[in-house]
């Protein structure tokens, strides 16, 4: 399934409040959590891990597409503080 929604910090925000970033992620990962029924698939992963292919696929079309200039590392997308954060 392709991604379709990012929550999106900014780097300024990640290196000074990291507990902040946290708790957002912790806040919407529960509430996604206590929404949906019992026992189903997840359909929605959260994290960098659970979503790398679905990241790589949209990066090799952005490249096919000439959006960017060239092709990045999922990594690069991320820095320290939201790259880890599953």
């Amino acid at each position: 399934m392709p991604v379709n929604h990012l929550v999106v910090v900014t780097s300024q925000l990640a290196a000074s409040r990291p507990d902040v970033v946290r708790s957002l992620y912790d806040l919407l990962k529960r509430g996604k959590a206590e929404a949906g029924p019992p026992g189903m698939p997840d359909l929605l992963p959260f994290g960098v891990a659970a979503n790398r292919k679905p990241l790589e696929l949209m990066i090799d079309y952005c490249v096919q597409q000439a959006l960017i200039r060239r092709r990045v590392t999922v990594d690069e997308l991320f820095d320290d503080t939201t790259r880890d954060l599953n």
